[in-house]
């Protein structure tokens, strides 16, 4: 499955603006993956529709706030990951368009971040939503390394 203009956004990514009052550094990136992480046992004991609000919030409160600031290379590959992957994590699949955003903007985010397994998750959500929407026949034969 291919995303429309993917080459052109590690340039973007790559002329990202920084933030002129804070600095994010690999203790803010934790956090991140911290609160993926516990979002994630919310969503296994309380289910998505209780816990995406929360990772919604999160996501445009906290993550973003980290993108725009300013960082180290290493740091910002590791935020984008982080975010990437909150993304994967964050789908609804009650919420179809939504959901498309969210893998998406993870499938911009993953290759910035140098990510391969993270790109690959996102791909995969894709075509399982795909499939799930009933799209098979324009799903099956593409990009079979994601599959697996």
């Amino acid at each position: 499955m291919a995303v429309p203009g993917r080459p052109g956004v590690l340039g973007r990514f790559q002329q990202l603006t920084t933030g002129p009052y804070r600095r994010t550094g690999m203790a803010e990136v934790h956090a991140v993956t911290t609160m993926a992480g516990r979002l994630g046992e919310m969503d296994d004991q309380y289910g998505g529709p209780a816990v995406r609000p929360l990772a919604a919030a999160f996501l445009v409160n906290t993550i973003v706030a980290h993108l725009r600031a300013s960082a180290r290379e290493a740091v910002r590959k590791a935020l984008l990951s982080a975010a990437a992957d909150h993304l994967c994590m964050a789908v609804d699949e009650r919420l179809d368009v939504l959901g498309r955003r969210y893998y998406t903007k993870a499938l911009e985010l993953a290759p910035a971040a140098d990510d391969p397994l993270t790109d690959k998750t996102a791909l995969r959500g894709t075509r399982v939503q795909a499939l799930e929407l009933g799209h098979g026949a324009a799903v099956l034969g593409r990009e079979p390394k994601a599959i697996a």
